[in-house]
C-alpha cells in the first residue's frame, strides 16, 4: 500500500507542477489554478476516507497543494489590491481634472458675462456656478446673444 501511497504523492506532485506551469505560461487563469487545486486536495481528502489513512500521506499532499495554492492565492490578492487602487487613482485623477476644468469653465463664464452686461449679484453668480456642464457651454455658445439679465436667466 505505501507503494501506491508513495506514486499517489508523486503524480499529485507531477500534476501540481503542470497546474503551476499552466498558470505561469498563461494557459489558465488563476480561477482556474486555484479550483484544480481545490480539486486535488479533495481527491486526497476522498483516498484517504475511502481506503485509509497510511502514515502522514494525507498531510504530506495537502501541504504540497497548500505551497503551490497559498502563493497563487495571495499574488491575485495583492495584484488585484495593486489593480483596485490603480484604478482608484486615475477615478480620483479624472474627478479632480474634471472639477479643475469645471471650475475654469464657471469662471470663464462668469468673467464673460460681468464683461457682457457689467452688473451680476452675487444670486446670480451663484446660480452660474451650479449650472451643469451642457448649460455652461451653452451659455459660452450663445455669449454674444445674451446682452441683459433676463436673458441669461433663460439659461438658469
Amino acid at each position: 500500500m505505501m507503494k501506491i501511497y508513495d506514486s499517489l504523492k508523486d503524480t499529485v506532485n507531477k500534476t501540481l507542477n503542470a497546474i503551476d506551469k499552466a498558470y505561469y505560461d498563461g494557459k489558465i487563469n488563476i480561477s482556474d489554478f486555484n479550483e484544480m487545486n481545490i480539486i486535488i486536495d479533495n481527491l486526497n481528502c476522498y483516498f484517504g476516507d475511502m481506503y485509509g489513512k497510511y502514515g502522514d500521506i494525507e498531510e504530506e499532499v495537502r501541504f504540497m497543494v497548500k505551497s503551490f495554492y497559498d502563493p497563487k492565492v495571495e499574488e491575485k490578492g495583492r495584484n488585484q489590491g495593486i489593480n483596485e487602487g490603480i484604478e482608484k487613482g486615475i477615478e480620483k485623477g479624472r474627478d479632480e481634472a474634471t472639477e479643475k476644468y469645471r471650475v475654469k469653465d464657471v469662471d470663464r463664464v462668469l468673467k464673460l458675462l460681468q464683461k457682457k452686461l457689467i452688473n451680476i449679484d452675487q444670486a446670480l453668480k451663484q446660480s452660474v456656478t451650479e449650472l451643469t456642464d451642457d448649460k455652461l457651454n451653452l451659455i459660452i455658445e450663445d455669449i454674444l446673444d445674451i446682452n441683459t439679465v433676463e436673458e441669461l436667466q433663460k439659461y438658469l
